[in-house]
């Protein structure tokens, strides 16, 4: 329910859905979405933070890690199917978040991230170009095409989302309490979408920090010495047995 003392008062519920759906979708500008309802500019303005506190407070419905057992059994088994990566909960991009370990349920897990991320128990990332053995180690050679393709899925998502709601591309002229309502509503109705069936087709949208990701010149190595290295550690002895079991049934 959305209500609100003053001027939005008088704005129907579906009115102020469509303020801020059209401000999110014709960038950052509250006179267009005001054109639209036949408002006026300070009436977007207010009505903004409105809509996103009733959407907010549905953000655990449909922005969560997998809850049921059934969705933390199946989540791996998808990331699995993309590029053969092992025991993926989750993929992460942005360096500005503070990355903690998701514990609890999901402590046997891990996330994959780029170069950018520090390698942790929990937190797999790839080797940097530079990296002494990559070219001629061959399970180093799939452990890194294998998560880059695990990870692809969130560039990709972040594609969608920004072409979906190009105010998140052009940039947000508002308030930052606004600003960080409006981001996080639009991720909620990105997701609803999904679950509605609302699938965003572009051939446009792509993977535009792949090959960043691969040849990031930082070497988290050296600038974290004694970085703890088990989440790749593990992996890597995942993708040995592996090999070692198509050796041996190529054997016999």
């Amino acid at each position: 329910m959305l209500t609100e003392p003053g001027r939005c008062r008088s704005l129907t519920t579906e009115q102020r859905v469509l303020i801020l759906l059209r401000f999110l979708a014709a960038g950052s500008f509250e006179q267009n979405a005001a054109d639209l309802v036949r408002v006026s500019q300070p009436t977007v303005s207010l009505n903004l933070p409105i809509v996103c506190d009733a959407l907010l407070n549905h953000f655990t419905e449909f922005i969560r890690m997998p809850q049921i057992s059934s969705e933390r059994q199946a989540a791996p088994l998808a990331f699995h199917s993309l590029a053969g990566f092992p025991r993926t909960i989750g993929a992460i991009d942005c360096t500005q978040i503070k990355l903690l370990s998701p514990g609890g349920y999901f402590g046997q897990y891990i996330m994959v991230g780029d170069s950018r991320y520090a390698n942790t128990s929990y937190l797999a990332t790839p080797y940097t170009i530079s990296h002494p053995g990559l070219a001629t180690n061959p399970i180093k050679r799939v452990y890194q095409a294998s998560l880059i393709g695990t990870r692809n899925v969130v560039e990709r998502m972040y594609g969608v989302l920004k072409r979906r709601f190009p105010v998140l591309r052009h940039g947000l002229n508002v308030s930052l309490p606004t600003a960080q309502k409006l981001i996080i509503a639009a991720a909620i109705l990105h997701n609803i979408c999904i679950e509605e069936g609302e699938v965003y087709v572009d051939e446009e949208v792509g993977n535009e920090n792949v090959e960043e990701s691969a040849n990031e010149q930082l070497t988290e190595e050296e600038l974290l010495p004694g970085v703890n290295q088990l989440a790749r550690d593990e992996v890597l002895q995942y993708f040995r047995i592996e090999a070692e079991r198509h050796q041996h049934r190529n054997l016999n």
